[in-house]
């Protein structure tokens, strides 16, 4: 279960699963407590409070990570803090990046199937917003 390796592998996973582990929190948290009315993109402010638990710092991430990403940063989220309590406890971790991108090509067919059931909704990202664009084009070309 604890394979660390050497003491230099110890340190290296100890530090990259804190850091994935805090980053993971933070987004949970300032997703969570994200409010439409604070600071964020398209409508930076120096002024005025916000409702952020993080404060101005994390209603700017929590803005980024829906304004890329929409609903689904909530599963990127807890991707992050899963795998930064995984990487420090030294559990072995197959394929990383290769289960990280996965996880990113299946936000796009999480949103596609959000949207078929709610077409309402409009939260949905800019990746999966440009890649939906590109594939209608793509379809009206070659149709």
């Amino acid at each position: 279960m604890f394979k660390y390796g050497g003491f230099k592998f110890f340190l290296i996973k100890i530090s990259a699963g804190a850091v994935f582990l805090v980053f993971g929190m933070f987004m949970i948290i300032s997703l969570g407590t994200y409010d439409t009315s604070d600071p964020g993109l398209g409508k930076l402010q120096s002024f005025g409070g916000t409702k952020n638990f993080f404060g101005y710092f994390g209603a700017l991430a929590s803005s980024s990570f829906l304004f890329a990403f929409g609903f689904y940063s909530f599963v990127l989220s807890f991707f992050f803090f899963y795998f930064g309590i995984l990487f420090f406890l030294g559990i072995f971790v197959n394929r990383f990046f290769s289960k990280f991108f996965l996880i990113l090509i299946s936000s796009v067919f999480f949103n596609h199937a959000l949207v078929g059931l709610y077409p309402e909704l409009k939260q949905t990202g800019i990746i999966y917003n440009g890649l939906n664009v590109v594939f209608e084009n793509f379809v009206k070309v070659y149709n």
